[in-house]
């Protein structure tokens, strides 16, 4: 799959209302849960995740949905973000992974370029659900200040990192989108 050739593209706005509200009733524990991804790579020190369709050896299928995926009825929850992916994408592809990620306030996801197979054959579509004007992400040398409820698409195969100078934590979604057909190459 051929990444687009600019750094950000908007996909939709959403109201992220409903998920805001159960990302804010998350404890520490429920943050504390899984540490393996910022144990495992240095870019996410900063971060907590809460895995909801997600597999350690990111094979696409089945989608492998978490515990948190059902207590949250992320179908339900999930669904207006699903379908404005699916509608950009002309229905063409699936949920290969979705977690949340908490930034914390004054931390930083240091520059890097996502690899392998599985990262660059996805759309990485990330959505504010909390967040702040202290947040800036930054792709290919462009900065944005994402606001919430809005969809974008990053080209995750350029560099990117992500700065909270803010008071708060931000959380966002992370959904990997994957076609079910891969174009071929001429």
């Amino acid at each position: 799959m051929d990444k687009f050739e600019g750094n950000f593209r908007q996909l939709s706005i959403c109201d992220v209302s409903a998920i805001r509200q159960n990302v804010l009733a998350f404890t520490a524990a429920d943050w504390e849960a899984e540490s393996w991804r910022q144990e495992k790579f240095e870019a996410h020190r900063d971060t907590q995740t809460i895995e909801l369709v997600y597999t350690k050896d990111f094979r696409y299928e089945p989608p492998a949905k978490r515990d948190k995926y059902a207590e949250l009825n992320c179908d339900e929850l999930l669904a207006p973000m699903v379908e404005a992916i699916s509608d950009y994408y002309t229905g063409d592809g699936f949920v290969a992974r979705a977690l949340f990620v908490r930034l914390k306030a004054h931390g930083a996801i240091p520059i890097h370029v996502d690899a392998g197979y599985p990262l660059m054959n996805a759309r990485r579509i990330h959505t504010a659900i909390t967040s702040n004007d202290q947040v800036v992400f930054t792709v290919g040398g462009e900065p944005r200040v994402m606001k919430e409820g809005e969809l974008w698409e990053i080209n995750n195969a350029r560099p990117h990192h992500v700065v909270n100078q803010g008071d708060q934590s931000r959380v966002h979604l992370i959904i990997d989108w994957v076609p079910t057909r891969i174009p071929q190459s001429p």
